[in-house]
């Protein structure tokens, strides 16, 4: 017969946990010779902050108070903007003359974004900008923008009166041509005037007088430019009375 082995008993294993406070005081340090003291770690969630957002565009608006670093930049800007009034000086007559000389051509506000850099940047910067106006822009419109905001902005910086710079060497040429513009403009929509288009008419001679303000003499100019118009064959009686009628319901005042 074989002899039954004795294997000895061990208490039966603890089913459940031990409480919260519980603190083993017998557990033995990995690291013997790092003191070591029990202590309860708490996880913290670290903040991320969020990164800015960066509005996308071709265009924005130069800073009041330019850095150096802005500064550069805006020159960079200045420069490529004056190289695209060349290109747009020697394709002046591939456009159309309708888009050319309407209110809103299609480099328009390209043009006035551009003076805005230039008065950034000082006179010197914006008396360039204005000489390349005068040979790459046929709108009257933009070109009375040009004259107006550029005057107010001399004036502001020299407390001088506006219509003192409206005479000036950087700004004459722009007031010269922008009264040549209205001009051309006027008599050319005058051959080609439908009835449905007196209104506009109207309010382009009504836009012409405001700027005829803003030169020495230039009522003079503007009467004359009023008489072409009332002997020309396109213009009808009714068309002349709504002339005068709308001419008449408020004095000469410069939009400066």
């Amino acid at each position: 017969q074989q002899q039954q082995q004795h294997y000895p008993t061990y208490p039966p294993v603890p089913t459940q946990q031990p409480p919260q406070n519980y603190t083993n005081t017998t557990a033995q340090p990995r690291y013997p010779h790092i003191p070591y003291t029990p202590q309860s770690f708490h996880v913290t969630t670290a903040t991320v902050p969020t990164p800015p957002t960066v509005t996308q565009g071709i265009r924005h608006a130069p800073p009041a108070q330019p850095t150096n670093q802005n500064s550069s930049y805006l020159n960079s800007v200045y420069r490529v903007g004056m190289m695209a009034m060349e290109v747009l000086a020697r394709r002046m007559h591939d456009e159309r003359p309708q888009i050319k000389i309407s209110r809103s051509p299609s480099h328009g506000e390209d043009v006035k974004w551009l003076m805005t850099v230039a008065m950034k940047l000082g006179v010197s910067y914006l008396h360039q900008f204005c000489m390349s106006v005068v040979n790459a822009v046929m709108s009257p419109f933009i070109l009375q923008h040009v004259a107006s905001e550029s005057a107010q902005y001399l004036a502001r910086n020299t407390r001088t009166p506006t219509s003192n710079h409206l005479r000036s060497p950087i700004l004459t040429p722009v007031v010269q041509k922008c009264l040549q513009m209205f001009t051309q403009c006027i008599l050319q929509k005058l051959f080609q005037l439908n009835p449905v288009e007196h209104d506009d008419f109207i309010s382009m001679i009504l836009s012409a007088r405001f700027a005829f303000c803003m030169s020495p003499g230039g009522m003079i100019q503007f009467n004359e430019l009023l008489q072409s118009v009332h002997r020309s064959k396109d213009c009808t009686k009714d068309l002349w009375q709504k002339i005068l009628n709308n001419l008449n319901s408020g004095p000469c005042v410069s939009s400066l």
